[in-house]
Parts: C-alpha cells; sequence; structure tokens
C-alpha cells in the first residue's frame, strides 16, 4: 500500500492498478491502494477513509465479496464501483446495495 501525495478526500483503491483518469475528475484527493485481502477493520480504523473505489469485477473478486467484506469489517462510507456502461445499472447498483448493506454504492462508469 502506497498513500499518494495529493490533498483532499482520502480515498481507498481496492484492487485498482494504474492511473484511474474517471476518479481523479470526481474524486481528487489522497489514493492508497490495497488488495482486498489486506482490507481490515485494522487497516480501516489506521486510514480513515472518505470512501472507498473498486472494480465491478476484479482479478481476485467482485464488487459484491469486496462490499460484503467491508460491510464486515464496519466500514460505512461510500463506495464507488468503477465499471463499464452496462444495460441496466439500476439492477446492478440495486444488487450491490443489497450486498453492502448500510454502505452506500454508486457506479461511476469508465470513459
Amino acid at each position: 500500500m502506497r498513500p499518494a501525495p495529493q490533498s483532499g478526500p482520502n480515498l481507498l483503491l481496492i484492487g485498482l492498478e494504474g492511473d484511474e483518469p474517471q476518479l481523479g475528475r470526481y474524486l481528487p484527493g489522497r489514493r492508497t491502494r490495497s488488495d482486498l485481502s489486506d482490507v481490515t477493520a485494522s487497516l480501516l480504523r489506521k486510514l480513515m477513509p472518505d470512501a472507498v473505489a473498486l472494480p465491478l469485477m476484479g482479478l481476485h473478486f467482485d464488487a459484491t465479496e469486496a462490499l460484503r467484506r467491508l460491510s464486515r469489517q464496519g466500514f460505512a462510507g461510500p463506495v464507488l464501483v468503477l465499471c463499464p456502461p452496462l444495460p441496466e445499472p439500476r439492477i446492478v447498483e440495486q444488487e450491490l446495495s443489497e450486498a453492502g448493506g448500510e454502505i452506500p454504492v454508486s457506479l461511476l462508469f469508465a470513459a
């Protein structure tokens, strides 16, 4: 994990590699990268992220699994799920919201 030297909201990036230009456009700020397997209640308390961003489908997990883990670890902040344009985004967002319980979920479409 390596925090980026930017000011602004503290964003935890889970399973995202490279420069996510759509995030910079909508949510500038400090960023810390992590693998889902490293996300624990202790890490979340240490980082105190304002929001989490993750892919709809990662290499080793999907957003449903990540949201369930975040919920179990006590995270209650917003989660941005990066995805391609979808034919029925409201259905996907509803399913993700159910997986995350009280976590607010928003889809962020890659351009």
